[in-house]
């Protein structure tokens, strides 16, 4: 049976370490860790950010009155920056690998501060063929709109893309758009979940 021909990776949590809940969590200090998550994955100013539907200063000025967070929006925008860290050299070197045999594109819920730090800042714009990120698409993930925008952009049947991401309901939003989607969190999961899908050679090339 013929592998995939688009492998379509999430970045935070996945090709790039994300300390966001961590260092909002130390901002605020008192707050359970299980309920900023989930601020933050329900936060209004966040969604408008990552839509792509207000610029960088308007977002750190209404996030900081929405969380109530005693900084002025220049410094919290530097801090926020921080918050994605480089892929590792293996990462890197697993996509090289990787693309030889494959056509490899990136789809992620991210902003216009972490997205030109991770591509051009980190190196992923030349490693990737192809870059999908929800504020340029005015699209969040798990929708099922996204991953029909994101087939569309890629050219190709669901069925012959996989994707890996490190969020259960991302995973199953691809499911239900027909792709092969993986739940897989960083380099040491993902290079076993390659193994198995018979892409191996290729991590080990």
């Amino acid at each position: 049976m013929a592998g995939p021909k688009v492998l379509l990776f999430d970045l935070g949590g996945v090709l790039v370490d994300s300390v966001g809940h961590t260092e909002l969590q130390r901002l605020l200090s008192k707050e359970d860790p299980d309920e900023v998550r989930r601020r933050w994955e329900a936060s209004p100013t966040l969604v408008r950010f990552q839509t792509g539907r207000c610029s960088a200063d308007a977002f750190a000025r209404s996030f900081l009155e929405e969380w109530r967070l005693d900084m002025q929006a220049p410094e919290f925008l530097e801090r926020f920056a921080s918050w994605v860290k480089p892929p590792s050299a293996d990462t890197l070197a697993l996509l090289a690998g990787l693309r030889r045999r494959h056509s490899l594109a990136c789809l992620s819920n991210t902003n216009v501060v972490h997205w030109e730090l991770i591509l051009d800042g980190f190196g992923l714009r030349e490693a990737l063929d192809c870059h999908l990120a929800s504020h340029e698409l005015g699209l969040l993930k798990p929708t099922p709109e996204i991953y029909a925008q994101a087939v569309r952009e890629l050219g190709c049947a669901p069925g012959d893309i996989a994707f890996f991401d490190d969020a259960p309901e991302n995973v199953q939003g691809a499911l239900g758009a027909g792709m092969a989607a993986h739940r897989i969190a960083g380099l040491d999961q993902l290079r076993p979940t390659l193994a198995r899908l018979d892409l191996a050679q290729a991590v080990a090339s």
